[in-house]
């Protein structure tokens, strides 16, 4: 048996000195997709970007789409992002097959506190519905396009609601604008599909109704 066919743990062929070294650069590389979405929207905050544009809400907020309201673009942010894990916290469960797994494979819950009428205490599922209704007040116009730019993609982060890509699309376009007029390179400014219309811009506008009334409690009331 020659030295390259060494056998390892489990008759595995062992790696050589130079298999092991490629794999460990291969990992410690990072991952493209990654690093082309965070050079597109470095330009609009710097390195405090990063970790911000791995969500559609913080894509959104990255652009400018939540200046200029009473809470911070963090703190809208932040709301967005906490009604998301909130949602499916409170509503991930109720899924069919969850629920049969739960009560098949799991069982019940022999170790939950009830209240003084015998029910289940749900502290964060009270928290959620509280929550929740702050933006149901707003109707169901806003609750859509929160739903659009948190719920529907909670689960597929590289995604963005076809109305907030062309947002962001535009910002895009605005800044490589200001790049272009100041001399400066457009690296990264790259524009990904179509260009806002005006019903993109108005979903735009319920989306930062809703995401006050979550971040501050302020409703802003509108015909469902």
């Amino acid at each position: 048996m020659s030295k390259g066919n060494k056998k390892g743990k489990g008759g595995r062929p062992k790696q050589t000195a130079a298999q092991k070294a490629a794999a460990k650069l291969s990992r410690a590389t990072p991952n493209m997709r990654v690093v082309e979405r965070q050079d597109r929207f470095r330009p609009f905050h710097g390195d405090s970007s990063i970790g911000h544009e791995m969500s559609c809400a913080g894509r959104l907020m990255l652009v400018g789409a939540f200046d200029g309201l009473d809470a911070t673009p963090e703190e809208i942010l932040s709301a967005l992002l906490a009604y998301s894990h909130g949602y499916w916290g409170n509503y991930g469960d109720c899924l069919p097959q969850m629920s049969d797994y739960q009560r098949e494979v799991k069982g019940g819950n022999d170790n939950a506190e009830e209240d003084e009428n015998g029910r289940v205490k749900d502290p964060r599922g009270e928290w959620f519905r509280d929550y929740d209704l702050k933006l149901r007040d707003c109707g169901h116009a806003t609750v859509q396009a929160i739903h659009n730019i948190t719920v529907d993609t909670h689960w597929f982060p590289d995604e963005d609601a076809v109305w907030a890509a062309r947002i962001v699309n535009s910002r895009i376009l605005d800044k490589r604008l200001e790049f272009r007029k100041a001399g400066r390179p457009l690296d990264g400014l790259t524009i990904c599909g179509e260009l806002a219309t005006d019903s993109d811009w108005a979903m735009l506008d319920l989306a930062r109704s809703g995401a006050m009334a979550l971040a501050h409690g302020k409703v802003f009331r509108r015909a469902a």
